[in-house]
Protein backbone atom coordinates (compact mmCIF):
# COMPACT_ATOMS: atom_id res chain seq x y z
CA UNK A 1 0.00 0.00 0.00
CA UNK A 2 2.73 2.09 0.79
CA UNK A 3 4.42 1.68 -2.86
CA UNK A 4 1.00 2.45 -4.01
CA UNK A 5 0.50 5.88 -2.46
CA UNK A 6 3.43 6.80 -3.11
CA UNK A 7 2.74 7.40 -6.58
CA UNK A 8 0.33 10.62 -5.89
CA UNK A 9 2.33 11.56 -2.60
CA UNK A 10 5.94 12.10 -1.16
CA UNK A 11 7.23 9.31 0.31
CA UNK A 12 7.27 10.89 3.72
CA UNK A 13 3.24 12.10 3.40
CA UNK A 14 2.56 8.27 2.43
CA UNK A 15 3.66 6.88 5.44
CA UNK A 16 2.32 9.09 8.16
CA UNK A 17 -0.74 8.63 6.51
CA UNK A 18 -0.85 4.51 6.81
CA UNK A 19 0.28 5.65 10.22
CA UNK A 20 -2.44 7.44 11.07
CA UNK A 21 -4.86 5.27 9.69
CA UNK A 22 -3.31 2.46 11.39
CA UNK A 23 -3.58 4.16 14.87
CA UNK A 24 -7.27 5.38 14.07
CA UNK A 25 -7.59 1.11 13.78
CA UNK A 26 -5.99 0.81 16.94
CA UNK A 27 -8.03 3.53 18.59
CA UNK A 28 -11.38 1.89 17.26
CA UNK A 29 -10.46 -1.33 18.86
CA UNK A 30 -9.65 0.71 22.50
CA UNK A 31 -12.96 2.74 22.12
CA UNK A 32 -14.67 -1.09 21.01
CA UNK A 33 -13.40 -3.31 23.40
CA UNK A 34 -14.39 -0.53 26.44
CA UNK A 35 -17.86 -0.14 24.69
CA UNK A 36 -18.50 -3.75 24.69
CA UNK A 37 -17.35 -3.77 28.60
CA UNK A 38 -19.75 -1.01 29.57
CA UNK A 39 -22.86 -2.08 27.04
CA UNK A 40 -22.61 0.89 24.59
CA UNK A 41 -21.63 1.94 21.46
CA UNK A 42 -18.59 4.30 20.79
CA UNK A 43 -20.21 7.53 18.92
CA UNK A 44 -18.17 9.41 16.26
CA UNK A 45 -17.94 11.94 19.23
CA UNK A 46 -15.55 9.77 20.84
CA UNK A 47 -13.25 9.22 18.13
CA UNK A 48 -13.29 12.91 17.50
CA UNK A 49 -12.07 13.23 21.31
CA UNK A 50 -8.76 10.69 20.10
CA UNK A 51 -7.76 12.79 17.01
CA UNK A 52 -4.53 14.19 18.89
CA UNK A 53 -4.25 10.53 20.46
CA UNK A 54 -3.77 9.59 16.70
CA UNK A 55 -1.44 12.23 15.73
CA UNK A 56 0.55 11.37 18.82
CA UNK A 57 1.03 7.49 18.26
CA UNK A 58 1.43 8.09 14.77
CA UNK A 59 4.69 10.61 15.22
CA UNK A 60 6.27 8.44 18.20
CA UNK A 61 5.85 5.01 16.56
CA UNK A 62 7.55 6.42 13.29
CA UNK A 63 11.43 6.97 14.99
CA UNK A 64 10.22 3.75 17.33
CA UNK A 65 9.88 1.47 13.93
CA UNK A 66 13.09 3.51 12.33
CA UNK A 67 15.00 2.50 15.54
CA UNK A 68 14.10 -1.10 15.42
CA UNK A 69 15.27 -1.12 11.61
CA UNK A 70 18.38 0.28 12.14
CA UNK A 71 19.00 -1.56 15.42
CA UNK A 72 17.85 -4.63 15.14
CA UNK A 73 17.09 -5.13 11.14
CA UNK A 74 13.20 -4.97 11.73
CA UNK A 75 11.10 -4.26 8.47
CA UNK A 76 10.13 -0.96 8.25
CA UNK A 77 6.31 -2.45 8.27
CA UNK A 78 6.50 -3.17 11.34
CA UNK A 79 5.84 0.68 12.45
CA UNK A 80 2.27 0.24 11.04
CA UNK A 81 1.50 -2.20 13.55
CA UNK A 82 3.20 -0.07 16.02
CA UNK A 83 0.76 2.04 15.40
CA UNK A 84 -1.94 -0.02 15.83
CA UNK A 85 -0.62 -1.24 19.22
CA UNK A 86 0.06 2.21 20.51
CA UNK A 87 -3.04 3.55 19.06
CA UNK A 88 -4.58 0.94 21.47
CA UNK A 89 -2.76 1.86 24.25
CA UNK A 90 -3.39 5.41 23.68
CA UNK A 91 -1.89 7.85 25.92
CA UNK A 92 -1.46 5.11 28.93
CA UNK A 93 1.38 4.02 26.39
CA UNK A 94 3.47 7.38 27.87
CA UNK A 95 1.96 7.08 31.40
CA UNK A 96 3.54 3.50 32.00
CA UNK A 97 6.66 4.65 30.16
CA UNK A 98 7.56 7.72 32.43
CA UNK A 99 6.63 5.22 35.20
CA UNK A 100 8.67 2.97 34.19
CA UNK A 101 11.62 5.29 33.92
CA UNK A 102 10.85 6.86 37.16
CA UNK A 103 10.87 3.47 39.02
CA UNK A 104 14.06 3.12 37.02
CA UNK A 105 15.71 6.15 38.05
CA UNK A 106 14.86 5.77 41.44
CA UNK A 107 16.08 2.28 41.71
CA UNK A 108 19.42 3.82 40.44
CA UNK A 109 19.42 6.57 42.77
CA UNK A 110 19.05 4.20 46.03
Amino acid sequence: MLAWLSQWLPDWAASFLISLIAAFWGVAMRLAHTAKLSGTRPSWGQFLLEVPTLFGMAIIAGPVGRWLNTSYGVDLEITFALCVAFGYLGANLINRVAALLERKNGKTDA
